[in-house]
């Protein structure tokens, strides 16, 4: 098709506690190894790469936070970044990646968090 492009954009909820979420980033990382477009993947992963995504907590991160900053590297994503408030409800920040193709093909694109 001429004039066409394809890019698949996931939408992810992670479950809130580790147990129910457990296996998703193996699922997701199958998911994306199969996807040669452009890629965007994103929302609320109820996991976090730093501490400095959370208020609160002890000073190490998690198995399952280790566990999805291993899962971003693997499948070399980036993460888009962000405008606005730091935080998209009381205590969470949504993240949006995409693949490396992706970032280069549409470097203006800019996530916005908008007041809640």
């Amino acid at each position: 098709m001429i004039g066409t492009e394809i890019i698949h954009i996931i939408a992810v909820y992670a479950a809130p506690t580790v147990s129910q979420r457990s296996g998703l980033w193996g699922q997701l990382k199958r998911m994306l190894e199969n996807i040669d477009e452009p890629v965007i993947v994103g929302g609320d992963f109820n996991t976090i790469l730093r501490l400095d995504e959370r208020f609160g907590g002890n000073d190490t991160l998690s198995p399952d936070s280790l566990a999805f900053g291993d899962w971003i590297n693997d499948l070399a994503l980036v993460d888009m970044g962000f405008r606005g408030n730091t935080f998209t409800w009381r205590r969470d920040k949504d993240t949006v990646l995409c693949s490396a193709q992706t970032r280069v093909r549409w470097q203006e694109a800019v996530l916005t968090h908008l007041p809640f």
